[in-house]
């Protein structure tokens, strides 16, 4: 190893050395003054403590090999893996559409503002919560008032049982047996008014439950509508065991809204002959008889015993008979419930009153108001020897010359 010159010069003065070996000396200046070592010693860090880098201290690092990677020229680089593309429950990275969510030249990222309109029945919008049925949980959750279970005294849910409630596919609530559910007898629907439209005939199964004397799905006020006349439904067996000879047969009783057209009981102010031996009955009721006969079929209208008032002495009913009955005009009875202008008991004279149709049907029991409707229509009792009586526009019960042209409003009963 060559001495160290000891000659003194500058550093600037000191020619640049071209080649070193490992065993060349150089000074290294310390905490304990100058030294002399190796280059060797130096390359090897034999003489130097270098610490380990750390979040807060300068020093040396190794890099992992995965994160960090070293070339072989000695630079050192971060792995940069491929980035995941965010999701609902995903963290990643995003690329805004650049239309509702931009970013800025300095990188900020800014969603784009609108203006939205309050929302309605018909325009999706903001909508602001009331609190009581709608309302935001601290974690802005929204969610809607939970209704509770109906009962007597208070308005809520209910679970329709599916025998006497029924719910439809879409929702709609309806009760078991087209709108009642009851014994299936002549008196349990004769206590009901319901006013249902029925339709423009009588169907198979409406005919089956009149034979069946159940009446399903029939009540009182139902109607059905057929050429332009409405028939409606005034009584359930209202004539069943009644008559010389008995009627056995289930029935329902209709009668029209309105006159069919207009009669005189007689061609003259004569009431002789009673009901029976009236005009009206020979001749005026045909037409009605024709009009219901077409509607419902010869088959389906009921035959059964009447009694009759067949003569008349001194302006009251003398005398009657039993007749096969098919379509006739109503008493007072059938009306109002009880007789207005037809004759009466005196006390001495005992007029021959005699009738199966001794009180009010159900309809007019139910509806009073569908007794009048506005136009002046026959009933057939007899008033006096030239008056029979009538319902009058007006409302009033009244009675008329029977030679007057007035309404004819027949009943008359259909069954299976």
């Amino acid at each position: 190893m060559a001495a160290i010159s000891i000659e003194t010069k500058k550093m600037t003065d000191l020619d640049q050395a071209t080649v070193i070996g490992l065993n060349d000396l150089v000074l290294v200046h310390t905490a304990n003054g100058m030294r002399v070592c190796t280059v060797k010693a130096l390359l090897d860090g034999g003489a130097i403590s270098v610490p380990i880098a750390t979040t807060t201290t300068p020093g040396i690092i190794k890099p992992d090999g995965t994160t960090l990677m070293v070339k072989t020229d000695g630079t050192a680089s971060a792995v940069i893996p491929d980035p995941t593309v965010a999701a609902v429950g995903t963290l990643g990275v995003v690329k805004p559409d650049g239309t509702t969510v931009t970013i800025k030249a300095d990188g900020t990222i800014s969603a784009k503002q609108t203006t939205i309109p309050t929302a309605t029945a018909a325009v999706a919008g903001i909508v602001k919560p009331d609190g009581t049925t709608v309302t935001i949980a601290a974690d802005g959750t929204i969610s809607a008032k939970q209704a509770e279970i109906a009962t007597a005294a208070k308005v809520g849910l209910i679970k329709p049982d599916g025998t006497t409630l029924s719910v439809d596919a879409n929702g709609t609530l309806k009760v078991v047996g087209g709108g009642l559910s009851m014994e299936g007898n002549a008196g349990a629907h004769n206590s009901i008014y319901r006013g249902k439209n029925l339709g423009s005939a009588v169907t198979a199964a409406q005919y089956q439950a009149i034979a069946n004397g159940t009446f399903d799905d029939l009540f009182i006020g139902d109607y059905w509508t057929i050429n332009n006349v409405t028939y409606r439904i005034a009584a359930f067996d209202y004539y069943l065991r009644t008559g010389d000879t008995e009627c056995t047969t289930h029935h329902v009783t209709l009668v029209p809204d309105v006159s069919m057209y207009t009669s005189g009981m007689n061609s003259s102010n004569i009431t002789t002959g009673g009901y029976y031996g009236s005009l009206m009955v020979s001749e005026g009721l045909e037409k009605a008889k024709t009009t219901i006969n077409a509607a419902f079929g010869a088959a389906h209208i009921l035959t059964h015993r009447q009694l009759l008032c067949n003569a008349v002495a001194n302006g009251r009913p003398s005398g009657g008979s039993w007749y096969d009955s098919t379509v006739e005009l109503m008493t007072e009875q059938n009306v109002y419930g009880g007789k207005v202008f037809g004759t009466a008991c005196d006390g001495t004279n005992v007029p021959y009153l005699y009738t199966v149709d001794k009180s009010q049907y159900p309809l007019f029991a139910h509806r009073p108001d569908l007794i009048s409707n506005r136009q002046t229509y026959w009933l057939r009792d007899v008033v006096s020897a030239a008056y029979f009586a009538n319902v009058y526009n007006n409302g009033d019960a009244g009675c008329g010359n029977a030679s007057n042209a007035f309404g004819v409003r027949p009943a008359f009963s259909i069954k299976s």
